[in-house]
């Protein structure tokens, strides 16, 4: 009398456990599920006739400005007040910002993939806040530049670190992988290195004289190679332009349909 009747439900250990060795099966269950579905919609990147990433953006009065016998890679982005000068390479991927204050890069000066160089409103250390890459300067792949200063024929390897208010003199070199505090300076003709970068050597009298011959042609012939297969309006723009002409007309015949939009090739 004083029994109770079982309990039609499992106990709350026993379905917890049930639970676990269930959940992989039903996670499988569900991606093939989302797999199979997601495979039959085009993806909105393959819906896209072409890249509608911007490659030159102003801020309000701020306009960045290209010289024509400049190459700015098609993935870089130039935002604000940017200047770039006459027979520059700025690189695939590269980020130039003169949001706060101007970007600077003039004759024959050479940006390396992927590198960001940016400029702050105003320096600590009352040094100019604008980031300056001078003539025939090169600046490596992966480097940070804040409100630095390079003076002309001035290298930068690559992956560096250029901290607010940094200069680099004439003909200075800083080794690749290397970090610049914030208002330090290398003097002309010496090559500095580690993080933080230190002296290691000076250049001599022929090295610099050889870098100064060579810049010239070195970065001209680069930059022509690369400005000289972009065209103002390649193919695979006339080629979106196309598709556009062709889905125009098939919606003027009502034969296209919501979700049935070709993928583009």
């Amino acid at each position: 009398s004083g029994l109770r009747p079982p309990s039609p439900h499992p106990p709350a250990m026993l379905r917890r456990a049930l639970a676990r060795a269930a959940r992989p099966v039903y996670d499988a269950y569900a991606a093939r599920a989302a797999s199979a579905s997601y495979a039959t919609q085009p993806h909105q990147a393959q819906r896209e006739l072409y890249d509608r990433s911007r490659q030159q953006i102003p801020l309000g009065e701020l306009y960045p400005s290209v010289a024509n016998s400049s190459f700015v890679a098609p993935n870089a982005t130039l935002v604000g007040d940017v200047n770039v000068g006459d027979g520059c390479y700025v690189g695939y991927g590269v980020v130039l910002r003169g949001d706060q204050s101007p970007v600077e890069i003039y004759h024959k000066a050479r940006i390396g993939d992927r590198s960001v160089l940016s400029a702050a409103a105003a320096v600590a250390t009352g040094m100019n806040a604008e980031t300056v890459v001078g003539n025939m300067c090169s600046v490596g792949a992966g480097c940070l530049l804040r409100s630095a200063t390079l003076d002309a024929f001035a290298v930068v390897g690559d992956g560096c670190v250029l901290e607010e208010g940094t200069i680099m003199e004439e003909c200075s070199e800083l080794l690749p992988g290397s970090v610049l505090p914030a208002g330090y300076r290398v003097p002309a003709g010496e090559v500095y290195g580690g993080a933080p970068a230190e002296f290691v050597r000076e250049l001599s009298k022929y090295e610099a004289f050889e870098r100064r011959r060579h810049a010239n042609d070195a970065y001209a012939s680069n930059t022509v190679a690369h400005r000289d297969e972009f065209l103002p309006n390649g193919g695979p723009w006339k080629e979106s332009e196309a598709r556009r002409e062709e889905l125009r007309e098939l919606l003027d015949q009502k034969t296209l349909q919501e979700g049935q939009l070709p993928v583009p090739v």
